[in-house]
């Protein structure tokens, strides 16, 4: 039984763990859900900044590289243009 979202550097981990078997799928299906609500929680929120401060949150407050942002964008449901316009706001309040 394959899980689509899991990252390539998670479910082998996760076998190597487990041993392999019910119990690394029961932890990587365990993963998927949480991913997956995590995202509907996201994209429930109307406005760009909720939706950046929620992947913040979940995220630890870190984001990638500055080239991976786009892939904060896709997983928020925003446009980069629109993710930039928001960091480049934090970075004018915070400075």
């Amino acid at each position: 039984m394959a899980v689509c979202c899991i990252c390539s550097d998670f479910k082998p981990m996760v076998w190597r763990w487990c041993g392999g078997g019910a119990v690394a799928e029961s932890v990587l299906l365990a993963y998927a859900l949480r991913k997956s609500r995590k995202r509907a929680e996201i994209l429930a929120l109307k406005t760009v900044k909720p939706r950046l401060e929620a992947w913040l949150t979940w995220n630890h407050g870190l984001l990638p590289a500055k080239g991976a942002w786009h892939h904060v964008a896709d997983e928020v449901g925003i446009s980069k243009e629109a993710l930039y316009r928001e960091l480049s706001r934090r970075q004018k309040q915070e400075g």
